[in-house]
């Protein structure tokens, strides 16, 4: 990942992560933006972790993140 894009996508989840907190919590930009850099960096460093899942919105388990048995949609094994 270039430097550019991880400073948008650290931007885009420390707005989030304000947007997610609200005004009223404690908190500030510094520590959001610590957070977000965190979360990204362990993105980045965890194979496992594949995203959203992205199912059709035909298939029959769109929008559930487990199948009726529960296996995991999202990351299968």
């Amino acid at each position: 990942m270039s430097a550019d894009e991880k400073a948008r996508k650290v931007r885009e989840r420390a707005h989030h992560l304000f947007l997610q907190r609200g005004q009223i919590a404690p908190g500030d930009a510094l520590s959001d933006w610590f957070e977000a850099e965190r979360q990204i960096e362990l993105e980045d460093k965890d194979p496992r972790h594949f995203g959203p899942a992205r199912l059709s919105p035909h298939h029959p388990h769109h929008r559930t993140l487990t199948d009726d048995s529960g296996q995991d949609l999202e990351n299968p094994a």
